[in-house]
């Protein structure tokens, strides 16, 4: 990769720290640099370090939730994963119905979405083993599921929607809206989501909400004007934001489980 450098040390044990060990080749490489692995060399006296160049992006998250009016605990599950030196997974679980069922349906699924991504499978055999897993449980398994894969290198992401509503890319001045056609995961045996490849801009922002959320407006172009007028860069502000309203607008007594995730880029100095 163009500016992509890396680097391996064989150390002493007990010789180094690796918190300078990274100061002092970031700076005789003249380049950020991150530590990969620390591995034990054929002879045990020795460790080889693995440096590689630091992505120039990093990546902030917030998330508001509330559950279901009359229910203890929601059926919506997010996660915010680092899944390698330069890539963050950013999911959205929306089980079918709510409470403690849809729970253990949404945190299920959301593990096995977090171990597949970071054993380095790809989008769609990961999909694809989850809603396997979904269809032949006993009972009727279903979810709506956003994935959003970050790589902090490219300053790009992979969007991945299952039944998910519209989603919100947010930047500076505007919003574009993110819209999947898919079937919910667990309905067929075989699901096809709907992908999208977006490069970013430093300082996007990504909204993921589940259909709690999004019901409360009367149509995406509500929401995304909605989105818009709120003047922040934290994705915890706009995540608490639009949670706030969403409540005020059902009287503090949820229709259904609500939850809004969001994540922003921006660049390292």
């Amino acid at each position: 990769e163009k500016d992509c450098m890396s680097a391996e040390l064989v150390l002493m044990n007990g010789s180094y720290d690796l918190d300078n060990v990274k100061k002092i080749a970031s700076k005789v490489l003249k380049k950020r640099m991150n530590i990969i692995s620390e591995e034990t060399a054929q002879d045990v006296n020795w460790s080889i370090i693995t440096l590689k160049t630091a992505p120039p992006y990093d990546v902030i998250f917030g998330a508001a939730c509330a559950p279901k009016a009359g229910n203890a605990v929601s059926g919506d599950r997010h996660s915010f994963e680092k899944i390698s030196d330069e890539k963050f997974l950013m999911a959205l679980c929306d089980g079918m119905g709510a409470g403690q069922s849809a729970e253990r349906l949404s945190n299920t699924a959301l593990a096995l979405i977090e171990n597949f991504y970071k054993a380095g499978f790809d989008n769609m055999t990961i999909l694809s083993s989850v809603n396997k897993f979904l269809a032949y449980t006993d009972d009727e398994s279903f979810m709506a599921l956003d994935i959003c894969v970050i790589n902090l290198r490219e300053c790009s992401c992979d969007l991945i929607k299952l039944g998910a509503p519209y989603g919100i890319l947010k930047h500076n001045q505007d919003s574009e809206i993110i819209e999947g056609a898919s079937l919910p995961i667990g309905i067929l045996e075989d699901t096809k989501p709907t992908v999208f490849r977006k490069l970013l801009k430093a300082n996007d922002m990504i909204i993921l909400s589940t259909d709690g959320i999004t019901d409360v407006f009367k149509d995406f172009v509500t929401y995304k004007n909605f989105v818009d007028s709120i003047n922040t860069t934290n994705p915890q502000v706009m995540a608490d934001t639009i949670l706030d309203y969403c409540l005020k607008a059902d009287k503090s007594a949820p229709h259904d489980d609500m939850s809004v995730i969001c994540a922003r880029i921006f660049p390292l100095v």
